[in-house]
């Protein structure tokens, strides 16, 4: 609740729960049936999700009394030219922004302000420029790290192991 009151980005937690849950807890074979499945998700939510529903609650109960009366307005699309791309080229540009924050993160050399000032054009698809290409190579580094890790789980019994449940 604390989290959720300070900073409102903390409902992240409910999806950090259920992304450990489905990696983690959640072990199905197909040939078993969706009874076993269903019984498991049961003992999910009553064991951890039931927790979240007050701090959720309380949230939008305050939210609600908060932003009660305010007008929003519409993003002006010079602030953000994403409000009229379309849905993959909103996702293309965020990727891209992702793999630029990481292009800092390893290599602490790249200029902040680069970062901080320059107005990035939306990528296009097809790839048009470097900006572009830029985009699809963090999506497919992304995409080969998930790789990665579902192989390394599956061979490595370390790394199956999850912690006991009680259902």
């Amino acid at each position: 609740m604390i989290g959720l009151l300070a900073k409102e980005s903390a409902v992240a937690i409910l999806g950090a729960m259920l992304a450990y849950d489905l990696v983690y807890r959640l072990r199905w074979a197909p040939r078993e049936g969706l009874r076993p499945l269903l019984h498991r998700m049961g003992c999910f939510f009553r064991d951890g999700y039931v927790a979240l529903v007050p701090p959720f609650v309380a949230l939008l109960i305050i939210r609600a009394a908060v932003y009660r009366g305010i007008r929003i307005r519409a993003t002006p699309f010079l602030e953000n030219p994403l409000v009229a791309a379309d849905t993959v080229t909103r996702v293309l540009t965020a990727v891209k922004v992702m793999g630029m924050y990481a292009e800092r993160l390893v290599w602490p050399g790249v200029p902040l302000l680069r970062l901080l000032v320059r107005r990035d054009p939306l990528v296009q698809s097809p790839p048009t420029s470097w900006e572009d290409w830029h985009a699809w190579i963090v999506l497919a580094a992304l995409s080969a790290a998930i790789v990665v890790v579902v192989r390394q789980r599956r061979r490595n019994p370390r790394w199956r192991s999850s912690p006991s449940s009680r259902c």
